[in-house]
């Protein structure tokens, strides 16, 4: 199937206050994260839904929101070099 339309996705760009981690989710959802877009629409909202990957803070955090042209396979991994599968190294 085609369309017209140009792919996008949206980049939500956080910044942990807790730790100073800056980091990116990418969704196909512009309202992710909220009730709408969760597995079980009882977790509340959204600020108790993303947590830090480095320091696992839940608390507050600076959210930005930038629609972004392409396919986000096409970011993530993009041209990165491959690093691991879980726990086995890569080769």
């Amino acid at each position: 199937m085609t369309t017209d339309m140009p792919a996008s996705f949206t980049q939500h760009k956080f910044r942990c206050m807790e730790c100073s981690l800056h980091f990116v989710v990418c969704s196909n959802y512009a309202g992710w994260p909220d009730k709408g877009t969760t597995r079980d629409l009882n977790l509340g909202e959204a600020t108790g839904l993303t947590y830090c990957p480095e320091c696992g803070s839940t608390g507050s955090k600076l959210h930005w929101i930038e629609q972004t042209s392409g396919f986000i396979f096409q970011q993530v991994p993009g041209d990165a070099k491959f690093h691991s599968f879980g726990d086995w190294p890569a080769t």
